[in-house]
């Protein structure tokens, strides 16, 4: 979903939206969302995390894992708990909060990328099993 007036869109999820939450395949929400959208995949899957690159031919598909983030970069984490990313942005990458310290951070934190060169987003668990 990315609806105008609801300030926990964009929602990026594996399948349909509602089959998603129920599943635990939601990878991002904003505006600190929490239900089941929340409570079925972060605590789960060790969180969430958000990265950016600019395209390379040939790696698209490759996950970050097994590449070891080649050419990724994190700009965005939130920790196993019971509610999203506390960003509002849309994805925008204006919103900064929290201390950048990793995947594996125990609060959420996003720096600015609205300034990097990138066109590709990838939307991951904490765990690497949903990507």
């Amino acid at each position: 979903y990315r609806r105008t007036n609801n300030k926990e869109d964009p929602w990026i999820t594996l399948r349909d939206h509602s089959t998603s939450v129920k599943a635990g395949e939601v990878l991002y929400g904003e505006n600190k969302y929490g239900n089941v959208h929340a409570s079925n995949v972060l605590p789960v899957h060790e969180g969430a995390n958000v990265f950016v690159r600019l395209s390379e031919e040939g790696l698209a598909n490759q996950q970050w894992c097994e590449s070891k983030h080649r050419g990724w970069t994190l700009v965005r984490h939130v920790p196993p708990g019971s509610t999203w990313h506390p960003a509002t942005d849309r994805l925008l990458g204006t919103d900064v909060y929290g201390k950048a310290l990793g995947p594996t951070a125990d609060s959420a934190w996003s720096i600015r990328y609205a300034n990097l060169d990138y066109d590709e987003f990838m939307f991951s668990t904490g765990d690497c099993q949903k990507w």
